[in-house]
């Protein structure tokens, strides 16, 4: 739940630092530039300003040119939802949305001594990734059946989705399960090729959530666009790209915008029968009571089983409580305003 801030005044870069400041990160942002900013302030100092490896959450702000760009974890619809209301609560702002803090403005990594944490989390993942995801299909295999499973796992559930633009002519292709954005670093030659021999797709893809990655090569311009579901983006991804794709323009971006404008369809066509729903309780939770260090340690305090007589002290976590909360009716209207011109007409 670590929170890294870089704020820029003056032509000067300052950091600073909060054990657990990214756990209400989305909302804080939401109070607006002057009570964040005093807020970020009053934390640690960080100097020099750098990334731990287990950061949650960083927000490099300049002041000098109006830019805000945050590291904060949102789903696709989420993103959009919480953009379009910074943009109000920050006016004359550019609001972004990075998907790697190592990459964000001022931030320098912190070398890594000998181990620890980096370490493990990469042997966690590869365990559940690897094991554990194929003790899990075997089981589900032998539950519901071979051909069931089958059936189930090739119908549409598509991991990539290919858009390519060349000559005015627009050509969608859906990559099977298990192809992550990786597949893009074949260059673009290799990519057009491989979309021109696969049968064409009648109609445009809806987006229902079946895919975590989605690129738009643009050929008449050389521009490769390139959007996931789950940020961040892997960290080697971006070099692997640029070197597969030399004088392309290649962009990570934040949402599928571009390529539903491409497929011809709206942003509605990116709800599925339970998004209303999922984005209104997503909303519900960022405007209410905000979640401190202090409220997550006495949660945790309170579910620990100790002796008779014993008891558990929590500790200050070191952070501050974050900026005083603003008018929630005008988040309220901002966000009503964004699902009004987002939603189709048959949901909510």
């Amino acid at each position: 739940m670590d929170l890294v801030c870089a704020i820029t005044h003056a032509g000067r870069v300052a950091g600073w630092y909060s054990r657990w400041g990214a756990v209400s990160l989305a909302r804080d942002l939401l109070q607006g530039e002057a009570p964040f900013v005093a807020y970020a302030e009053g934390l640690h100092v960080l100097d020099p300003l750098e990334v731990m490896p287990w950061v949650s959450g960083m927000v490099a702000i300049d002041r000098d040119r109006r830019v805000l760009e945050t590291w904060l974890d949102l789903g696709t619809l989420a993103r959009s939802a919480w953009t379009a209301m910074m943009r109000e609560r920050w006016p004359q702002w550019t609001i972004r949305v990075a998907d790697d803090p190592c990459r964000m403005p001022g931030a320098r990594p912190r070398p890594l001594a000998s181990a620890a944490i980096d370490d493990v989390q990469q042997w966690q993942a590869s365990v559940w990734s690897e094991s554990w995801r194929q003790e899990s299909v075997r089981s589900w295999c032998a539950e519901v059946g071979v051909v069931e499973a089958r059936a189930t796992l090739e119908w549409g559930n598509h991991s990539l989705w290919v858009t390519i633009v060349e000559d005015a002519v627009v050509r969608h292709d859906a990559w099977d399960p298990g192809t992550d954005c990786r597949a893009l670093t074949v260059g673009p030659d290799a990519l057009v090729a491989i979309v021109e021999t696969r049968p064409a797709l009648v109609d445009p893809l809806p987006w229902d959530g079946r895919f975590d990655w989605g690129a738009v090569v643009d050929v008449d311009r050389r521009t490769l666009s390139l959007w996931q579901r789950h940020a961040p983006f892997p960290d080697d991804l971006p070099t692997a790209l640029r070197d597969a794709w030399p004088g392309w323009t290649v962009a990570l971006v934040g949402d599928p915008t571009l390529q539903l404008r491409c497929a011809g369809l709206s942003p509605s066509a990116m709800w599925g029968p339970d998004t209303a729903r999922e984005l209104d309780e997503w909303f519900a939770r960022l405007v209410g009571e905000r979640q401190t260090g202090a409220s997550i340690l006495a949660k945790v305090a309170g579910a620990i089983a100790v002796e008779p007589g014993q008891r558990v002290t929590v500790t200050d976590p070191g952070s501050s409580d974050g900026p005083r909360p603003s008018d929630e009716a005008q988040l309220v209207d901002a966000y009503a305003r964004w699902r009004a011109a987002h939603a189709p007409s048959s949901i909510g």
